[in-house]
């Protein structure tokens, strides 16, 4: 049973087509003090304002969902992008542009520049220096390493993000576009037939009596 509402919902404006479609003969019967054929030239005018409002509609609908706002704002928008109406804007390029940069923590060491006539004291100067030089470039080495894997993890979470935007883009535009449809060919098809009721209602007439 649920299969079938939402079968039915879905092609909801096939039956409202149908349903214009199958009124005219009760409108053309309608006593206003017109005669029936009067009677169906005003509703083929209703039929194709009625249709226009549909588009109109449907145009706002699609606005809304992907730039937040009506077709007001858009018409607002576009006379405040004339040439002449726009302020000039002047930059300040001066300054210095600093760029971020990698900093790891070092130890600085001081020590007393050992007795060139002892060769011991030299020995044990040099490898106490290369002991500090390769503990330092470890220590750097680690950092890096751990700098390296964060910017990896900050990239992947950006680009997680951004996958999920492109993926919930993506299903708006496809959601829009096929809920649209059904709309937009409703509001063509009452265009169309309000101009076919307009254009020849004694046809019409002769057609539903």
């Amino acid at each position: 049973m649920k299969k079938l509402v939402t079968w039915l919902y879905a092609g909801r404006y096939i039956f409202y087509f149908i349903s214009i479609l199958i009124a005219v003969r009760f409108i053309s019967q309608i006593n206003v003090g017109l005669n029936p054929i009067d009677n169906i030239k005003i509703y083929g005018l209703a039929l194709q304002i009625f249709g226009a409002l549909t588009i109109i509609n449907s145009l706002k609908q699609k606005l809304i969902l992907f730039k937040g706002h009506g077709l007001i704002k858009l018409f607002t928008d576009w006379f405040r992008a004339f040439p002449f109406f726009r302020k000039k804007r002047t930059y300040n390029m001066s300054g210095n542009i600093t760029l971020p940069s990698l900093k790891t923590t070092g130890e600085m060491k001081t020590t007393k520049r050992p007795n060139d006539k002892d060769i011991k004291d030299v020995i044990m100067y040099f490898d106490d220096e290369i002991q500090f030089l390769t503990k330092n470039i470890n220590k750097t080495k680690t950092e890096l390493k751990e700098n390296i894997s964060k910017v990896i993890n900050d990239l992947d979470l950006v680009n997680n993000s951004l996958n999920e935007k492109i993926s919930e883009t993506r299903q708006k535009i496809i959601d829009t576009s096929v809920s649209n449809v059904w709309l937009d060919l409703f509001g063509v098809s009452s265009i169309i037939i309000g101009l076919i009721y307009s254009t020849i209602p004694e046809l019409i007439f002769k057609i539903v009596n």
